[in-house]
Parts: C-alpha cells; sequence; structure tokens
C-alpha cells in the first residue's frame, strides 16, 4: 500500500520553494522592477553610477533661463527702490538735525535780483498809529512769497509804528494780487498792518515765478504789546542790544506758521518783554531771548529746532516785584538746546530772581538743558522714562510714577526745574 505524501511547509532557505516574486527580488536578476536591496556602501554607489540621467526638453530650459534672468533683474530692481525710498526717508528725518548751521539771512531765499517792484523800488514807509485802547500793533503776513521781517527799535518816536516794506517778482503781473492791509486805530481801536501776496507756485511747470518781500518793523516806546504772525516762509531777526536804549514792551508774540525748514529765527535782547513767547513750526531758531517776567518758546507744531540762550534780565524802572520768574518750553521732533543764564541772581536777596522752569518734550526729539554757572538751588523733577543724563546735580529720591527728583545745589533755595520727555532723549547739565 503505498503511503500517502505529506504536504510540508517549505523552509525560509529552500530558494527553489520560494515564490517568483520574492526569489526575483532577493537573486537581483533584474526580472522584476524593484531590482534588489543593496546591502553595503560600496553596492550602493555602483547602482546609482547605472542610473541613467534623464535631460530636461529644450522647452523647459528655455524656461528656467528666463525665469532667473526675469527675477535676478527685477528683484534688483526692486531691491534699488526700496533702498531710494528709505534713503529719502532717512534724509527726510536727519537732516534738520544733521542741517545745525544757520542759512545765510534773507540771501538764502533767493529772488535776490527780481526786478519789478511793488509801488517802487525804494522801500515803501508807513505810520500806523499805535492802538490807544489796549497800546498794541499786529503785524500778519500771508500768501506763497518768501522773505524777511526785521524787528527794530526806534527811540525818536512814541505813538507811531513804523513800517517800510518791499516786495518784488520777477513776473510782472503778479504784483496787481498784492494786498497791503493797514487799519487805522481811530476808527477800529486796532493797529494792524498786513501783508498778502499771490499763489506764486505752479505745479507741473518746469521753472516757477519767484516773489519776495523784506519787511521792518520800528517798534517805539510807547508801544506796550507787539504781535507778529507770519504764514509764509520767513526769516526773521530781532535787533540786537544797545546798552540802555533797548525797547521793554510789556508782551511780545511772535508766531512762525509756515513748517519748511526754510524758516529762521535770530533772536535779540534788543527788543524785549515783560512776557514773552516764541512760537515756531518750521525751520531754525537760535539767539538770545530775555526772561524778566516769563519767557515761552515752543516748536511742537513741526520739526523747528532751537538752540536759544535764555538771559535773565533786571526789571525795568516802574515794574514791580514779581514772586518768581516762569521759564516754559514745549518742543516736538526738532533737536532743542537751552541755556539759561543769570551770573547775578544771587548778587540780592529780591523773590524775583527765583526761578520756575518747566520743559516738555512732546515729540521724540533730543533736548539739552543748561543750567551751568546760573546759581540753580532747589529741586530738579525728571520724568523721562526712555533716557536721561544729568551732571552736577546732588542726589535726590524717586518720585511717583516713576518720576526721579533730584537736587541743584542744596535744595532749598526755592527754584524749580521740572523736566517732562514721554520718547525723547533728556541730557541735563547744572
Amino acid at each position: 500500500m503505498p503511503i500517502p505524501q505529506q504536504d510540508t511547509q517549505p523552509s525560509s532557505n529552500d530558494t527553489n520553494a520560494m515564490p517568483d516574486f520574492f526569489r526575483n527580488f532577493n537573486s537581483g536578476a533584474g526580472e522584476y522592477p524593484f531590482g534588489r536591496i543593496a546591502e553595503d556602501s560600496e553596492e550602493t554607489a555602483a547602482l546609482l553610477a547605472n542610473q541613467k540621467e534623464f535631460p530636461n526638453p529644450p522647452q523647459v530650459k528655455v524656461l528656467n533661463v528666463f525665469y532667473r534672468r526675469f527675477w535676478s533683474i527685477w528683484m534688483r530692481r526692486y531691491l534699488a527702490f526700496f533702498t531710494i525710498i528709505f534713503g529719502f526717508y532717512g534724509l527726510y528725518n536727519w537732516w534738520p538735525i544733521i542741517q545745525r548751521e544757520p542759512a545765510e539771512f534773507g540771501n538764502s531765499l533767493g529772488c535776490t535780483y527780481a526786478p519789478y517792484f511793488f509801488n517802487k523800488r525804494a522801500p515803501t514807509v508807513q505810520k500806523i498809529p499805535i492802538g490807544k485802547y489796549k497800546r498794541s500793533h499786529f503785524l500778519g503776513v500771508s500768501g506763497d512769497a518768501v522773505g524777511t521781517i526785521t524787528v527794530s527799535q526806534r527811540t525818536n518816536e512814541v505813538d507811531n509804528v513804523v513800517v517800510a516794506h518791499t516786495v518784488r517778482t520777477d513776473q510782472k503781473s503778479l504784483l496787481n494780487s498784492v494786498v497791503v492791509v493797514q487799519h487805522d486805530p481811530a476808527l477800529t481801536r486796532n493797529s494792524v498792518w498786513g501783508l498778502h501776496t499771490p499763489e506764486v507756485a505752479h505745479p507741473g511747470r518746469w521753472r516757477s515765478p519767484c516773489m519776495r518781500f523784506d519787511i521792518e518793523i520800528l517798534v517805539p516806546l510807547g508801544l506796550e504789546k507787539l504781535h507778529i504772525v507770519t504764514q509764509s516762509v520767513t526769516h526773521v531777526r530781532f535787533a540786537p542790544a544797545h546798552g540802555l536804549t533797548n525797547t521793554t514792551l510789556q508782551e511780545l508774540h511772535l508766531v512762525s506758521l509756515s513748517p519748511r525748514a526754510e524758516n529762521t529765527v535770530h533772536l535779540q535782547t534788543g527788543v524785549r518783554a515783560l512776557r514773552t513767547i516764541i512760537d515756531v513750526a518750521g525751520g531754525r531758531m537760535d539767539g538770545s531771548v530775555a526772561l524778566i517776567e516769563s519767557t515761552e518758546i515752543l516748536t511742537q507744531r513741526g520739526r523747528a529746532d532751537a538752540f536759544v540762550n535764555v538771559a535773565a534780565m533786571p526789571l525795568p524802572a516802574g515794574v514791580e516785584n514779581v514772586d518768581t520768574r516762569k521759564l516754559h518750553t514745549v518742543t516736538g521732533v526738532g533737536q532743542t538746546e537751552i541755556t539759561f543764564r543769570d551770573p547775578q541772581r544771587r548778587a540780592t536777596d529780591s523773590v524775583a530772581n527765583k526761578l520756575k522752569a518747566t520743559h516738555i518734550s512732546a515729540g521724540n526729539g533730543d533736548v539739552t538743558l543748561r543750567y551751568t554757572g546760573s546759581g540753580i538751588d532747589g529741586l530738579v523733577e525728571i520724568d523721562a522714562p526712555n533716557a536721561w543724563t544729568a551732571e552736577g546735580l546732588n542726589t535726590g529720591s524717586a518720585g511717583e510714577d516713576g518720576r526721579v527728583m533730584r537736587k541743584a545745589g542744596t535744595g532749598d533755595g526755592g527754584d524749580s526745574v521740572n523736566v517732562v520727555s514721554p520718547s525723547g532723549t533728556i541730557n541735563l547739565f547744572f
């Protein structure tokens, strides 16, 4: 009787019993597309060397070259464009700080040799009676023309403000639109002189005409209040001091509203006031201003820089003593340097020698305050969370809301200096 055959499972080493899939995969005969597994690095290198390279079609090569050249050219253009934009932005922000030298008075405005004059070539002189009610005078300038205003003192006049002015242009037809305003205080109770010039700049033209004015105002001894407001690009200067002939007003208020960087205000103590306000929006302010009762220096309207010496002056005859002299500054994004001088403030025991100073930086402009040699004796309060430095101050204490208190001198003299700067840098020297 024959013995029946038994089913047996093939062992793992019996290659003949393996299916064709596994046998071909392990043998590397190439019958199956996957080939076989490389077991070492030399075998892997040999397999890679036998691989065929499939080059890109010519159309793909052309497209690759086109895209590379396209992005290379345009990325260079974009990079150059944004570099120029950021460069001009940097110049716009830093040029007012870099350009610290004052412009030449009058000449830097141009239009010096324009041939056509309003009224006549020689300056037109007008006498305006001062206001009987408040003994005041207002001078205003507006329009597109550029020019100068000089404030001088006049010792032989008491009741009349004298204004001498010229207006010139290189386009004669523009003179028909010049307006000079003069109010008679006998009718309006106000003493007013004004100049309005027409539109001069014409966008789209390769060259616009020019127009220029030059004004000199002579302040009489009897004037008490003088207000000057200019909306045009203007160079303003005050007459220097001349011994005992200086004119002392009750109130002097100068406002320069033009934000242009060409504006300049040069201060002198020849024409001074008990209460002085100098408000400049653009350009540069420099020189010396008198402090008798109170003085305000304002540049927060625009980007104006201020480099001003504040000179404490003795009280004029007939003026009663004041408790405290007040110095107030509010600055913007421009650079500011204020120097206070009063070498004789401790020579007497007058209470008018006390000082109350407040300095506020409304923008992010740097502010430098110099009180060296002025004999300040009192408390200095600093509220500048961003950055500040101080020299010549004694150790104090920390105040409320992060404010810092320091002492100048003994700290008991009655003076006070308050400095506030939310985002700018403050430098103090005592």
